[in-house]
């Protein structure tokens, strides 16, 4: 027979050992639940940055060509448009978020040869001759009011934030944003074969080298330069020509369409440019132009 301390001491062990079971299944309980609340929320955080990183890729590259109020495929984005060409992008607002959106602009041929000078437009510096406006084959429809020659004014102060790319630019394009895009690089000689007599085909976009001297050929579309450009011989162009540095035209060198400098223009007494913003806005109409382009900071708009 078992003393009474020994029949005591089973007494109180039993219930403490059922106790401990107790605890142990509860916090076994407890850990199991804990794992799978953190599998959830694991889950649900990466289905919340797919969701955001696909936002992010359709705000940064919307729909080509949206009309106003359509909606994308997938009915996650909406097309707002604003003023001037600009338009406003909004993602669907997800659960308990923000509706996040972005802000783009389009860029119409139209629109901005509108805004374009009839034939040339400098920083400094207008040449007293050599300018003229085309005499046929351009529609008076765009530009008919504008100086035939005008000094570029000067950019708003104070400055917006972030700022627009240096001046001459179109719309909210400079040369750098413009230098981004598929292109046919020139570096000086005579135009390349490939786009020599290109008036009866689609426009191009040309970048020559800075300082570069183009002699001979001839070309149509948008012709641009990061710095200082000559152009001598028997050159034609017919379109946009964007120059951020100092334009020289010697010789028979024409240029058909609008030209505009960023410093100053000299113009030989053989040399032409012959105005006509409506060939620049035909020029204007090429696909990798014609299209939206981000604006500086437009991505992250709402966000920190």
């Amino acid at each position: 027979m078992p003393s009474p301390r020994a029949r005591c001491r089973r007494g109180v062990v039993l219930p403490i050992a059922l106790f401990l079971v107790l605890a142990l299944g509860a916090l076994a309980t407890s850990v199991l639940v804990l794992v799978r609340a953190e599998l959830l929320l694991e889950r649900r955080a990466i289905t919340y940055l797919e969701e955001r990183g696909l936002e992010e890729s359709w705000l940064d590259s919307p729909l080509e060509h949206p009309e106003s109020g359509q909606l994308a495929s997938d009915a996650s984005i909406a097309f707002v448009p604003l003023v001037h060409g600009f338009l406003h992008v909004q993602a669907a607002a997800g659960a308990g978020g923000p509706r996040r959106s972005a802000v783009h602009w389009r860029l119409d041929p139209d629109s901005v040869a509108a805004r374009l000078p009839g034939g040339l437009e400098v920083g400094r510096d207008p040449p007293p001759t050599g300018v003229e406006r085309a005499a046929s084959g351009c529609p008076a429809s765009l530009g008919s009011g504008a100086a035939l020659v005008r000094i570029r004014p000067p950019d708003p102060d104070p400055a917006p934030d972030p700022p627009l790319p240096p001046s001459p630019r179109l719309g909210i394009l400079g040369v750098e944003q413009i230098a981004e895009l598929p292109l046919t690089e020139v570096s000086g000689g005579r135009l390349p074969s490939d786009i020599s007599d290109s008036e009866q085909g689609a426009p191009r976009i040309l970048r020559a080298t800075a300082g570069a001297t183009l002699v001979g050929g001839e070309a149509y579309g948008l012709l641009f330069t990061s710095g200082d450009l000559r152009l001598g011989g028997d050159m034609a162009f017919r379109g946009l020509l964007l120059v951020a540095g100092d334009l020289r035209l010697e010789d028979d060198a024409v240029v058909e369409g609008v030209a505009l400098v960023g410093g100053g223009a000299e113009i030989a007494s053989s040399a032409r440019i012959l105005g006509c913003p409506a060939i620049a806005a035909r020029a204007l109409d090429h696909p990798e132009l014609a299209r939206l382009h981000a604006v500086p900071g437009g991505e992250r708009l709402g966000r920190f």
